[in-house]
């Protein structure tokens, strides 16, 4: 069986099935790639990710901040008359 049946039957086969060659889909298309290649971009997608992660999670204490300084503000000028507190479905 040539590398391109192989490679077909998985999103990922590591060793491309034999002989040395990984077979990542990207986008819709099996690409390949040395073994040596492959582990290189999973580890450089890997570091993207954990600094989206990073980012994203300074991103949302941020706006936690802004909502609790918003709702102080919104509870001072409006006291009671207003519910602000999320329900549990």
């Amino acid at each position: 069986m040539d590398d391109n049946k192989r490679c077909t039957g998985e999103e990922y086969v590591p060793g491309g099935g034999g002989g040395g060659n990984a077979c990542p889909l990207i986008g819709e298309v099996f690409v390949h790639f040395s073994s040596e290649e492959t582990q290189e971009r999973v580890e450089k997608a890997k570091l993207g990710v954990q600094e989206d992660l990073v980012r994203l999670r300074a991103n949302s204490e941020e706006i936690k901040a802004i909502l609790t300084n918003l709702k102080a503000k919104l509870y001072s000028r409006f006291g009671d008359n207003i519910n602000l507190e999320t329900e549990d479905l």
